[in-house]
């Protein structure tokens, strides 16, 4: 576990990745929603079907209160020119349920991904494009960009490149910031 837990209408949910066992493909990344009073899972997201390794869930869970709607990041998949389905991506699922609402990939391979995934946790807000405003999601990815989505739809509404992509930096949100990575931290 990496990021904090997150609670809404009595779940916990809480992310899991591995510990640097990059290379192996049994760790696979998971998202768990336990019950706050019993302790005992209600639903799992396996965010690694099949046999590839990773799509680990380093950030930490945000809600979407209104659509009873969550939605976090995913690492990339193990071991050289693997893929996952739900690697390098940006997840929404049903709160109370677990279900998929959408997902986009950025990448689809680790032959081109490489380690520029998503490690931080989505920021939620308005944002008018071409004069409509959307309910927005954003998540900073390792490769410099920052992706905006349609919270409802998961269409991609922009791409923002704000720095160059790093393997152990890039870009990260938290609490409605957007930062570039740990050596150099520049808000924005």
């Amino acid at each position: 576990v990496w990021a904090s837990p997150i609670v809404f209408k009595g779940l916990v949910y809480i992310g899991v990745a591995s510990s640097g066992q990059e290379t192996n493909p049994s760790w696979k990344g998971e998202l768990f929603a336990v019950n706050t009073t019993t302790g005992n899972v209600v639903w799992t997201f396996n965010t690694s079907p099949g046999s590839a390794g990773g799509a680990g869930v380093w950030g930490s869970v945000v809600v979407d209160p209104q659509l009873n709607s969550i939605y976090f990041g995913t690492s990339n998949a193990y071991g050289p020119g693997t893929d996952s389905l739900y690697s390098y991506s940006i997840i929404s699922l049903n709160a109370k349920t677990g279900a998929m609402n959408w997902y986009y990939q950025v990448y689809n391979s680790t032959a081109t991904g490489g380690d520029l995934d998503f490690g931080s946790t989505p920021n939620l807000f308005s944002v008018l494009i071409s004069g409509v405003v959307h309910s927005a999601i954003g998540l900073g990815s390792k490769d410099g960009n920052y992706y905006i989505f349609d919270r409802v739809s998961g269409s991609l509404l922009e791409t923002v490149p704000i720095g160059t992509g790093s393997d152990n930096g890039g870009i990260f949100g938290l609490a409605g910031f957007i930062y570039l990575g740990p050596n150099n931290p520049e808000i924005f």
